[in-house]
C-alpha cells in the first residue's frame, strides 16, 4: 500500500529504489505516509464531507520494525502523528482540487471562540515564481466551517488545477495560509500538480537559533520549495516535523519542554543542504 502511494506522489519505482537505494525508499515511504494522511483526514473535514470522520487503526507498534502504528514501539513519534498533528489543528485550512471547478479552500474553526484570521493564496513554481497570489479576511464563528473556491478568493478565473490547459501551466503548486491579525500564522495546506519531488538540489535552506515565548526555537528558510523538512535532535522533539515550506518563507519550530537548543541538523527531502545547529551551544 506505501509502495502504490510513492509510486503515484513521487513518480519513481519503489522496487527498484528499495533494491538500489533502500534509505531514499524509507524517507519517501515515510514522507508518502504523511501526505497521504493529511490528504484523507482533510477530505474528512471540509465542511460538505459525506462522512463523519474516521478511526486511526493503531496508536502504537508493537514492536521494533515497519507497523501501523503512528508511534514506533518506543513512543516516538513517526511521520504519521505529525502528519495527524497538522491535520487535527482545530483551526484549519485544506485544498481539494475540484477539477473544473477549481482549488476548493476549507477554513474550519472547531474551537468556541469568533475568529478574526487572514486566508492568503499563493499559487507558484518551485523556485518561487509567483503565477497569482491573493488575500482574503475572514471572520468566522466558533464551531463553523466555511469554503471558498480559488476564484472566490483570487476574484478572477484562473486555471488552478490545470484542468482546463488553453495553455503551457505556469504553477507547481498552491500554498494557502491562515493567519491572525498580528500576523501569527495559525495554519498552511499545500496542493501540487506536479510530482512530489524525489531527488535532491540546492534550494538555499537554512536555519538559525530564536528564542520564543515557549523557550528555544529554530528559525528555518527557503528560497525555493522545501518539502518534508526533517529536524532531527536526538534526546529533544521538535513541535512539528516533515512540514513544507513554500519558496521564500520562514517558519520558526519550537522545542517543548527544552532549556536549550539542543544539538542536530535540519534537511527537507528535496535539498542537498544539510544544515547543522545548536553544536556550538
Amino acid at each position: 500500500m506505501r509502495d502504490h502511494y510513492v509510486d503515484r506522489l513521487f513518480g519513481v519505482d519503489p522496487g527498484g529504489l528499495r533494491t538500489g537505494d533502500p534509505d531514499r525508499y524509507l524517507e519517501l515511504g515515510q514522507a508518502a505516509v504523511s501526505e497521504v494522511m493529511e490528504a484523507t483526514f482533510a477530505e474528512w473535514r471540509r465542511p460538505r464531507a459525506p462522512t463523519a470522520g474516521g478511526l486511526v487503526l493503531s496508536l502504537s507498534d508493537l514492536g521494533p520494525g515497519a507497523g501501523w502504528g503512528v508511534i514506533d514501539w518506543a513512543r516516538r513519534p513517526k511521520s504519521a502523528w505529525y502528519a495527524l498533528k497538522r491535520a487535527f489543528r482545530p483551526v484549519q485550512v485544506s485544498l481539494t482540487d475540484e477539477g473544473l471547478d477549481g482549488l476548493h479552500l476549507h477554513v474550519v474553526n472547531e474551537t468556541p471562540t469568533a475568529r478574526a484570521l487572514t486566508l492568503a493564496l499563493t499559487f507558484c513554481d518551485v523556485g518561487g515564481r509567483v503565477a497569482a497570489r491573493a488575500e482574503r479576511d475572514l471572520a468566522l464563528d466558533g464551531h463553523a466551517a466555511l469554503t471558498l473556491s480559488s476564484a472566490d478568493v483570487l476574484g478572477r478565473f484562473f486555471d488552478a488545477t490545470d484542468s482546463y490547459r488553453f495553455g503551457p501551466r505556469i504553477h507547481d503548486l498552491a500554498h494557502a495560509r491562515l493567519s491572525e491579525p498580528d500576523g501569527t500564522i495559525v495554519a498552511e495546506g499545500f496542493h501540487f500538480l506536479v510530482p512530489r519531488p524525489s531527488t535532491r538540489e540546492d534550494i538555499g535552506l537554512t536555519a538559525e537559533p530564536a528564542i520564543t515565548a515557549d523557550g528555544p526555537a529554530l528559525r528555518i528558510a527557503t528560497a525555493r520549495l522545501a518539502f518534508a523538512v526533517q529536524i532531527r535532535a536526538p534526546g529533544a522533539r521538535a513541535a512539528d516535523n516533515g512540514f513544507h515550506l513554500a519558496p521564500g518563507t520562514t517558519r520558526t519550530i519550537a522545542f517543548p519542554g527544552a532549556d536549550r537548543l539542543p544539538p542536530g541538523s535540519v534537511r527537507a527531502l528535496n535539498s542537498n543542504e544539510i544544515v547543522e545547529f545548536g553544536h556550538d551551544a
